[in-house]
């Protein structure tokens, strides 16, 4: 029992760190003028290796920003499920509450034709000040509604005043094991399709990310003095494949 108590409250503490680090990097410019070139829909794009071909899998469009104000747990609620409106939902489940030893993590989840959507609310206790995030994340089935769904969240973020930046992510895989070598031949061409230029890569286990910038898109993260906003990381799949994903201006999942 004790165990799957400091579980739960482990994951709570990844969760707010995690948001505070992606709002800590994040510098915020005035909006977003356009997704980068093709993204919403990149099969057929993407150069493929010797001979293995890309097979877009999905995308997703997220949001993660610190709540400008504190709400009670039943205006949590009421946040998510009028939140879960916005995207269509005409009768979302009732958000959940589950409370931590460092505060409560309210979350509405729920599938569609759309994708699936997952909206989460933490509310967090550090010694005598309480914090609050919201996080937004639709996962689409395929990248050909990221234009459709952009709209909506860069309303939502107007409206209730949240600093956060809109990611947008484009997965799939090569059902080949792809090679250093192909990786970066492959990122540097994606980085040319997108418009953007190299700024530098990072190696680590068995995954490749490459960062561009491209100065058609105006929210970047900056590292080492440079701007960053488009992201390219290759790592390992199942039975021999390759994961491949796009994210601008950074890739908010694990890959």
């Amino acid at each position: 029992m004790k165990t799957k108590k400091n579980h739960k409250w482990l994951l709570c503490t990844v969760c707010v760190l995690w948001v505070a680090l992606l709002l800590k990097q994040v510098s915020i410019a005035s909006s977003w003028d356009s997704l980068p070139v093709n993204m919403q829909n990149m099969d057929g794009l993407i150069p493929s290796a010797s001979g293995s071909s890309f097979h877009q899998t999905g995308a997703i469009l997220e949001l993660s920003s610190v709540y400008p104000d504190y709400l009670p747990v039943s205006s949590q609620q009421n946040l998510l499920h009028e939140l879960a409106l916005n995207f269509g939902l005409t009768q979302p489940p009732s958000p959940i509450t589950s409370h931590r030893d460092n505060g409560t993590v309210t979350l509405l989840e729920q599938e569609s034709v759309n994708g699936t959507l997952r909206l989460e609310y933490l509310s967090v206790q550090e010694s005598w000040k309480t914090t609050d995030y919201l996080r937004l994340r639709l996962a689409l089935p395929d990248a050909s509604s990221l234009n459709d769904f952009y709209p909506i969240f860069q309303e939502i973020q107007k409206y209730y005043g949240l600093d956060g930046v809109i990611c947008s992510l484009v997965q799939g895989i090569y059902p080949d094991i792809l090679t250093a070598s192909q990786r970066e031949n492959i990122a540097h061409q994606l980085l040319g399709i997108l418009d953007s230029s190299f700024v530098q890569a990072v190696q680590s286990g068995d995954t490749d990310t490459f960062y561009g910038y491209t100065p058609s898109v105006t929210d970047f993260i900056q590292s080492d003095g440079s701007r960053i906003n488009i992201t390219i990381a290759f790592s390992q799949g199942e039975n021999g494949t390759t994961l491949c994903s796009i994210g601008s201006p950074i890739i908010t999942v694990d890959y």
